[in-house]
């Protein structure tokens, strides 16, 4: 060693090894500050380490300091210090084969976090992280540097005996982890368990739990759903207080509390749902005028009934919405507020938050004013009855009452001049296939059908879209902290993949990497009618980001809107339960400043509302694919016609005709070969003989194995794969230069270029 790498360590480090190294701490002062990464040849040269064989023991002692958390290592295994390096909160989304994505507190694409330091971090939990980056391909990658908060504190699965202890296999497979039971007194293998977790992973320890229930009670469907919230820690039932306070408001409302407040009741309003709805928190009522229309949309006036931070209120921010499954529904509030007093029910009087507006002939708000008013509903009708009788001009007995007839004529009307400006703006209309699940008496699937929207459907729609721009318009004219609904427009990662299979279909998103939502209408209109518009449609909203919550106007990049909020749905959605008490301080001519919620405040119902949505849909999501599966098991060895959904390195998913269930042909069930990613074919092609299988390919087959635990369905390939040309020759066809991009989210497949298929 020379003298400015000599180790005062050196003599304690020599009492232990008969050949030693630079120390643990000599290594971390010597590598601090650096802002790259080292392999151990750079760290020898800082250390002063080169002979072969002290490099070979210090690549060891590197490993040992990466796996004790003082270093952080890189794909390539070069190593950088932790400490000093600036870190950033983040949330974890975690992924069933041990890696996952910080999602960043700052405007930033989701992070890719590796396995190795993913260890004892789970679902949900809090985190701090050091980023590096970005690589040669544009990629930050994240490194767990401190647990900051839980998010995980109970867990659902099946108890099994093994190697003398018994351990808890998690229904979400998202815990990669090894959970050990730590009061295992009568339980059965096999048997469905909910436990508290006591003690979290760390290195090799395992997470403990203790068992608080058994589910095995109930099963199938029902079973589902009660395992899939639990292991969300989703409230289901409201406890005795919460119904008794509900209970107490009554069933009809209350003649003092129509007073002081505009009477509509003579006003022909109507509801229109689904055959199966239950709940009705909006109705309408339309006009013609000289110059266009005149709309007032009533809203359930939830907030009379939910007093900010009472119980109520408190069990409704916890759920945060309702959550719809095929056979019931979760309510954000009790039944006796959702489905009785504050339900829009025909021939009633209910209260409402009322939104006027006076729509021009092109569609555009010219005026609008909200007040709290009182109306009776005239009819209680069905999406299907009123497109029968209003767009397919068939008979129907809503025809009858005269004045009912004339709003819907109005409405007609007015819808046609309301789609006319949305097509202007250019905002989006997707109508992919949305399957419906038919159950038995037992809950078991015994068809799958798609519902489709129809225009009486879509006539609500923009109805609400147009009656949610008035609220976002108001709430901000007055200067309120609103909770906008905000759309941002897509991110450079998520359109790699489109603008790669567009290309293999002759198409091309106007834009490049900056497409504006006049890119995306103009591509929807070139695809409308085609075969494959539903996967190309598909493939359009996966390049698109999450809609979210926040006090901020970012617009809503999917409508086509500079402002938007959630106003027409304070039944089922909390952030439209907090829109009606910001209309209602307004109105009532309070000033902004003295409203009891600051920005700061609104920010975190903010961030609070979009996990609990994204946390519903996960739910529902879970549910449904045990369903499929459910389905799907009834049906194994037998054949599908189906069109490749998406290609990954280890497999093609594959979308059945017809049914809308996906499954999986895993690379070792494709005909023999060595197959390649092609990530500008978004396909798998093989070495040997040059055959390929892309996405968008209509493909036949065989269902062989079905996991409803696992919620996967494999399949295996039984018609013929395409021949192309080698992957060598197309290369050289493309041209070498590209657009450069913005930091993106890792992705398995890049991880892994060449897999091996069945030999």
């Amino acid at each position: 060693m020379t003298e400015k790498n000599i180790d005062p360590n050196f003599e304690r480090e020599a009492a232990k090894y008969d050949d030693p190294i630079p120390s643990r701490e000599f290594i971390l002062s010597k590598l601090a500050g650096e802002q790259t990464f080292l392999d151990e040849i750079g760290v020898g040269r800082r250390v002063g380490v080169r002979s072969k064989r002290h490099l070979a023991a210090l690549q060891k002692r590197l490993r040992a300091m990466v796996r004790d958390g003082q270093l952080i290592e890189n794909r390539q295994g070069r190593v950088r210090v932790l400490e000093g390096q600036r870190k950033l909160e983040a949330t974890i989304v975690a992924h069933p084969d041990g890696f996952g994505f910080g999602q960043l507190d700052i405007e930033h694409d989701d992070v890719f976090i590796a396995p190795k330091s993913m260890r004892g971090v789970l679902h949900g939990d809090r985190v701090l992280l050091v980023l590096s980056g970005p690589d040669d391909k544009d990629r930050y990658e994240g490194w767990v540097a401190e647990i900051l908060e839980r998010g995980m504190q109970q867990i659902s699965g099946k108890a099994v005996f093994a190697d003398g202890d018994w351990w808890l296999m998690p229904t979400d497979n998202r815990v990669t982890c090894r959970v050990m039971i730590t009061n295992p007194e009568g339980l059965e293998d096999g048997m469905l368990l909910q436990a508290d977790i006591t003690g979290y992973p760390k290195g090799r320890v395992p997470m403990l739990v203790k068992v608080t229930e058994t589910l095995d009670a109930i099963d199938g469907l029902n079973g589902q759903i009660l395992q899939s919230m639990q292991a969300r820690e989703m409230p289901m039932e409201f406890d005795a207080e919460l119904l008794a306070e509900a209970a107490a408001l009554g069933s009809e409302v209350a003649e003092a509390d129509k007073t002081d407040r505009v009477d509509l009741r003579d006003m022909p309003f109507i509801t229109i749902d689904g055959e199966d709805a239950r709940d009705f928190d909006d109705a309408v009522y339309a006009k013609k005028t000289d110059s266009g229309w005149k709309l007032w949309v009533a809203i359930a006036d939830v907030a009379h009934y939910v007093p900010q931070d009472g119980l109520l209120d408190q069990s409704a921010y916890a759920r945060g919405t309702s959550v719809y499954f095929p056979n019931k529904v979760v309510p954000m509030l009790p039944e006796a507020i959702s489905n009785g007093l504050c339900s829009l029910n025909p021939h009633v009087d209910r209260l409402a938050m009322v939104c006027e507006m006076r729509i021009d002939a092109e569609g555009q708000i010219k005026a609008s004013k909200f007040y709290n008013g009182v109306i009776c509903s005239q009819r209680r009708c069905t999406y299907t009855e009123v497109n029968q009788a209003l767009f397919l001009e068939q008979p129907s007995e809503i025809t009858e009452n005269a004045s009912v007839w004339q709003s819907l004529q109005a409405l007609k009307s007015l819808y046609a001049a309301l789609r006319q400006s949305r097509d202007v703006r250019g905002a989006m209309d997707f109508d992919l296939p949305e399957p419906k699940f038919e159950l038995d008496d037992e809950l078991r699937v015994s068809g799958v059908y798609n519902y489709e929207r129809n225009d009486a459907h879509k006539l609500i729609e923009e109805c609400m879209i147009t009656a949610n721009v008035a609220a976002a318009s108001y709430l901000s004219k007055h200067k309120m902290p609103t909770l906008m609904r905000i759309h941002d427009g897509p991110k450079s990662d998520r359109l790699d993949t489109l603008h790669a299979f567009l290309k293999t279909k002759a198409l091309v998103l106007g834009g490049g990497y900056e497409p504006t939502v006049h890119d995306y209408a103009a591509l929807a209109k070139q695809i409308a009618g085609r075969p494959d518009a539903a996967l190309l449609q598909s493939m359009m909203l996966r390049s698109m980001n999450q809609a979210r919550y926040a006090p901020e106007e970012a617009g809503h990049f999917g409508l086509a809107l500079e402002q938007y909020a959630h106003f027409t749905s304070p039944i089922r959605r909390y952030p439209d339960l907090c829109i009606h008490r910001m209309l209602k301080h307004v109105v009532a001519k309070q000033k902004p400043s003295s409203y009891h919620i600051d920005q700061e405040g609104m920010v975190e119902i903010g961030e609070h509302c979009s996990m609990t949505e994204r946390r519903a849909e996960e739910t529902v999501r879970e549910v449904l694919d045990w369903l499929k599966c459910d389905y799907m098991s009834q049906h194994v060895g037998e054949h599908f016609d189906g069109v490749v959904s998406s290609v990954t390195a280890f497999g093609a998913f594959v979308s059945l005709n017809d049914l809308y269930i996906d499954g999986l042909i895993h690379v070792t069930n494709l005909p023999r070969d060595y197959y390649d990613y092609d990530q500008a074919t978004v396909s798998l092609v093989g070495r040997d003989y040059s055959r390929a299988i892309t996405m968008g390919d209509d493909v036949t087959v065989q269902v062989v194995s079905v996991n409803p635990d696992d919620r996967r369905i494999d399949f295996e390939l039984v018609s013929e794969l395409k021949k192309v040309p080698r992957i060598s020759e197309r290369k050289s066809e493309r041209p070498s230069s590209r657009k450069p991009r913005t930091p993106t989210r890792a992705r398995g497949s890049d991880r892994s270029k060449s897999t091996r298929g069945r030999r």
